[in-house]
This record gives structure tokens, C-alpha cells and sequence, in this order.
């Protein structure tokens, strides 16, 4: 994992004295240090990153071609709560969409609900500016910025933002040196990591650090309730799933806009014509590419198994391995990855008489890794509070557009004489969130049967487009009929039956038993499944 790359010519940076204190662990572990990966680190040598600087750039930091100048952003700490593991091939946009879900998708949703609740107070009362435009736009904006800016608005608000440990920016690059110390005392760093995150993709458990650095949370005294599995495609799917779900939730903002011409005596058809030769084709093309990848993604997860079955460390990549153990650009030697990584797990894991202690670890990786690794990622379903997290900006987002229609009576059907009174209007309203829970969950449904479809890759695509599409039409229908001028009383009945379909698809998809107390149960749906 710790990258073996040409670097550029020296350059000032402010590093301590570290000779004194480097020479002091050193000298109790000279030998050992130098054949295997020492849990001792010098404390000047321990240095996390804040969050904040590590995503800075939209991530820039996790491309294999960036600079490898960032040693300057790196401080020293105590501990690290969080230690990166990830593979340097995953493209970093990818892992950065990533650890924005896991980090800022939470605290977004909730500062979302928080200015929804102030606009539509002041929308209720009729003292908004530029009126439910202005409340959807403030929604759709402030969850956006948390979004993407959340950890620099903690800082800006003097809250703690976590420190991370990103080998670049953590093990010094610009001093051979120290970049020797750092390296081998990676364990060190493992040891002072409160949590280790695992960005997982099929590449992961292919590579000899990944594994290692895995391996520590498993070993004999080790603690596997501080790993968490984060895998990159479903973070970036679960973003894709929330743009999509956007597009089809931006039909309804043209139909207020159409409705309110109407009463206003002007035609829109023209606008009807604009928004569908537009949205169409963007909520198909959408749809279309989540599918494939979310296809994709599944294949992944289910190989993910036979993959660990035939795990092997003597097989498994390394970089310096490739470059057989030269420095493409000096010439000079280089550590082995692979041989320290090996004496280490001699270490951590001691054979029996007669057995070999790589082959030792090769059977507890093809066990108890492995079914860690698959239980952690279960049936490919983004935990729950990051689903919720992502279908909140829709529902909070329209909302305001209800309340306009059901102050300002807006007709439901500009022939009908009958309008609705208020209280019908947010009745309506309650669909939208029901219909954008089962939008989220076809999509994991409909990526999970894509992946056993024995078709080909654009048959298969067509053929799950086509069913979501049929599904989502189905599940909508009973709804749509009860908002006929002459039945709305039939609506709340209706949504009662939705949200019972709904409890009962979430449940069966993250497993949650049909015994217990309440709390066991939102516990258990809060799990990796």
C-alpha cells in the first residue's frame, strides 16, 4: 500500500529534529526493526492528518500520479481515529465519494432537516422571501455544502475533525530516512489507530499491505469490532441512486410551475415539452448506468468469497516486488514489502512444530477473514442510516412546493372544479417519501437480480430497466388512484399499505428478526448486512 514512486527533488519542509529520539527506540530494536515491522514508533514519528486536508482537492491525494509533497500536512498526535486502508489503482474520485457518504452524508441529512423545519415555518406563515422556491432551493443547497464541505465547516465552527492516517501525507516521502522509519514502523501506527477503514474493492485483499494491515485487527489480542468495511462502488451507487432519484423528483417542481400557470390562464404545454425532452432522457440515461455498475458491483461482491478462498500472501502484489526492489529513478535499493510483512506475521502468528507459519495465516485468512469480510458485506445493502441519510434532501426538498399548494389551493386538476383542502395536500406529500424509500431499495434489488441473470451485459441491463420501471409504476398505482378528485378520502388507507410494504421490504433486506425489544431491532438494522 505505502507507495514506491519516483519523487521529486527535495524540497523545504519543516520536519523536527528527530535524530535523538529515532536513536532511542532504535537502539532497543535494531535488529528487529531492520527484518520485520515494529510496533515501537518514535512519538515525533507518529503523525495523523486532519480529515479535512486529506479530502482537500476532492480528494487529489489518492491519485496514484498526485505529488507526493504532503508530508507538510501531516502533524504529530497521540492517536489516530481513523487508519486508511486502501489500494492505490481505485481511482480517487471514487474513494472520495466514499468517505464523504461515511463522514459527511449524516451530518448533511441533519442539517438539511434543520433548515427545511426553519423555511417551511416561515413558508406556513408566510413571511419567506421569494416563497417555496426559495425554501426547496435552501434545502437542495444546504445539503449539498455539508455534503461536500462538511469537515471544513467543523473546523470553521471550532469542532474537532477526525485525524486520519494517510501513508502519503503520514510517512515522509521527501527524506529516504525517514521514510525507512516510517515504513517500518507501520505496525506502530496500526497499534495507535482506534479504528482501521477499509476502502474495499476486488483489488483489496489482492495486495500484501491491505491484508496486513487487516491482519493486525485479527490477530490474538487484536479487536475486529474496530474494522469497518466500506465498500467504494456502493458509496458511489448510493450517490448515484440519490442524483437519479433527484431527476424523477424534478417532474413534480415543473407540474407546480404548470399548475400555477394554469391558473393564471396560460398554457404550458411548451414547458411540458421542454421538461420531458430534458428529464426523460436524463432519468433514463441514470437509470441505465446505475444499473450497470450497481450490476457490476454485485458480480464483485459475489466473487469476493471464491476469492478469499484461494487467498494466499505468497501471491499476493506488492509493489516493490514489481519493481524488483530498485529504485526505478535512483538506482538504489529498497525495502522489502513482502519480506517484512512476512516476518512480521511470524511475529503475530507462531506455527506449530512442523508447520509453516504463512500457510498458518493462509487458513485463518480463508476462515475467519473471510468470514468477517462476507458477513461485514452481506447482501451488498449500504447500511441503513446511510440510506436514510442520502433520500432525505427529495422528500425535504418538495415539501415546500405541497405547503405552497395546499395554502394557495392549488387545483389538482385544472377541469375540476373541487379542490383540496390543506390537510389533503400533505397527505399527498406523505407518498413522496414512501415512493423515494422503494426507489432506493429497487435499485439494490434490482442491481442484486441484474447479477444472476444468466443474460448478456445489455440484456440484462434492459431487462432490469425495464422491471424497476414496472415495479416502481405498480407499487405508485394504488396511490395515484386515490388522489382522483373523487376519492382523496381513500388516501390515508392507501399509505398505510405502502408503509407497510415498505417495513417489510426493508426488513427482509437487512435481516432484521420478527422477535426482540425496539431497540434490539434498530440496532440490528443499523448493522452491515
Amino acid at each position: 500500500m505505502v507507495p514506491w514512486r519516483p519523487e521529486p527533488a527535495p524540497f523545504p519542509v519543516p520536519v523536527p529534529d528527530l535524530e535523538a529520539e529515532v536513536c532511542a527506540v532504535t537502539k532497543q530494536a535494531s535488529v528487529r526493526s531492520q527484518t520485520s515491522l515494529s510496533s515501537e514508533l518514535a512519538p515525533k514519528l507518529l503523525r495523523g492528518v486532519a480529515l479535512d486536508s486529506c479530502l482537500q482537492c476532492w480528494g487529489a491525494h489518492f491519485s496514484e500520479s498526485a505529488s507526493l509533497e504532503g508530508y507538510q500536512l501531516s502533524r504529530e498526535t497521540e492517536c489516530i481515529n481513523q487508519f486508511l486502508s486502501h489500494d492505490w489503482k481505485t481511482p480517487r474520485w471514487s474513494k472520495t465519494l466514499a468517505l464523504l457518504v461515511f463522514y459527511n452524508s449524516v451530518p448533511a441529512a441533519v442539517a438539511t432537516i434543520c433548515v427545511s423545519s426553519v423555511t417551511c415555518g416561515l413558508l406556513l406563515s408566510r413571511r419567506l422571501p421569494g416563497g417555496w422556491p426559495t425554501a426547496s432551493i435552501s434545502t437542495y443547497s444546504t445539503f449539498l455544502i455539508f455534503f461536500c464541505f462538511g469537515q471544513r465547516l467543523r473546523r470553521l465552527a471550532c469542532c474537532s475533525v477526525p485525524m486520519v492516517f494517510l501513508d502519503r501525507l503520514c510517512i515522509a516521502q521527501h527524506d529516504e530516512e525517514l521514510k525507512r522509519q516510517g515504513i517500518l514502523g507501520l505496525a506502530g501506527f496500526l497499534l495507535k489507530s482506534q479504528k482501521l477503514l477499509i476502502l474495499w474493492t476486488p483489488r483489496t485483499f489482492t495486495r500484501v499491505w491491505c491484508t496486513f494491515e487487516l491482519a493486525h485487527f485479527l490477530r490474538p489480542g487484536g479487536d475486529s469490532k474496530r474494522v469497518e468495511i466500506l465498500p467504494v462502488a456502493m458509496m458511489s451507487l448510493l450517490i448515484l441512486t440519490c442524483a437519479v432519484n433527484f431527476i424523477f423528483w424534478c417532474f413534480f417542481h415543473v407540474w407546480v410551475y404548470i399548475e400555477e400557470l394554469g391558473s393564471m390562464g396560460m398554457d404550458g404545454f411548451y414547458i411540458v415539452a421542454l421538461a420531458g425532452g430534458i428529464l426523460s432522457p436524463s432519468l433514463l440515461l441514470g437509470m441505465s448506468i446505475q444499473i450497470h455498475f450497481g450490476i457490476q458491483y454485485m458480480k464483485d461482491l459475489e466473487n469476493l468469497e471464491g476469492q478469499m478462498k484461494g487467498f494466499s500472501i505468497r501471491q499476493a502484489e506488492c509493489s516493490c516486488c514489481d519493481l524488483n526492489h530498485v529504485h526505478p529513478q535512483t538506482g538504489v535499493s529498497i525495502l522489502c514489502d513482502r519480506s517484512l510483512v512476512f516476518k512480521t506475521l511470524r511475529r503475530w502468528y507462531p506455527a506449530g512444530p512442523g508447520d509453516d507459519h504463512l500457510d498458518c495465516f493462509d487458513s485463518l485468512v480463508r476462515e475467519q477473514m473471510r468470514h468477517f469480510v462476507v458477513e461485514g458485506l452481506g447482501s451488498g445493502a449500504p447500511p441503513l442510516r446511510f440510506m436514510l441519510a442520502m433520500m432525505v434532501v427529495s422528500p425535504l426538498g418538495i415539501l415546500p412546493q405541497y405547503i405552497h399548494m395546499g395554502l394557495d389551493h392549488i387545483r389538482v386538476y385544472p377541469h375540476v372544479s373541487a379542490e383540496w383542502n390543506f390537510w389533503q395536500w400533505i397527505a399527498q406529500f406523505a407518498m413522496v417519501p414512501l415512493v423515494t424509500m422503494f426507489f432506493f431499495w429497487l435499485c439494490n434489488f434490482g442491481a442484486w437480480s441484474g447479477a444472476r441473470l444468466s443474460f448478456s451485459k445489455w440484456t440484462s441491463l434492459l431487462t432490469v430497466l425495464i422491471l424497476n420501471f414496472c415495479l416502481l409504476g405498480a407499487f405508485w398505482l394504488p396511490m395515484a388512484v386515490a388522489s382522483f378528485p373523487k376519492i382523496p378520502q381513500k388516501m390515508l388507507p392507501v399509505l398505510a399499505v405502502m408503509l407497510s410494504v415498505l417495513l417489510g421490504l426493508y426488513t427482509r433486506q437487512y435481516g432484521c428478526v420478527s422477535c426482540g425489544t425496539l431497540a434490539q431491532r434498530g440496532l440490528r438494522l443499523l448493522r452491515w448486512r
